[in-house]
């Protein structure tokens, strides 16, 4: 993927979350968008590792959270939000980074 191509495809997983609202569904959706972009990003021939990071982190301190209270209303609210949050921040934090290559 080049890096034109990559910035477009970012572009797209934050218009992807952009448009979830908070459903035992839609956490499942966002639990295979994350894993398959940190797939994707360990398989890159263009790989960030900082974004790898930020991805990991996200995955490991948010959505396993997030999953974990998935049965629970109130705290599954804030937690779709930061994680939502949190994943738009390791894009933004990437696109910004891809400016500089």
């Amino acid at each position: 993927m080049s890096l034109t191509e990559k910035r477009e495809h970012l572009e797209g997983l934050k218009e992807k979350t952009n448009n979830l609202n908070i459903s035992k569904y839609n956490i499942r959706l966002l639990k295979n968008v994350l894993d398959k972009e940190y797939y994707r990003e360990t398989n890159s021939e263009n790989k960030s590792e900082l974004y790898i990071r930020n991805l990991k982190q996200t995955i490991e301190k948010q959505l396993d959270l997030l999953l974990q209270n998935i049965d629970k209303n109130v705290k599954r609210i804030s937690l779709f939000h930061d994680t939502i949050a949190n994943f738009k921040m390791d894009i933004e934090r990437e696109l910004r980074d891809l400016k500089y290559k």
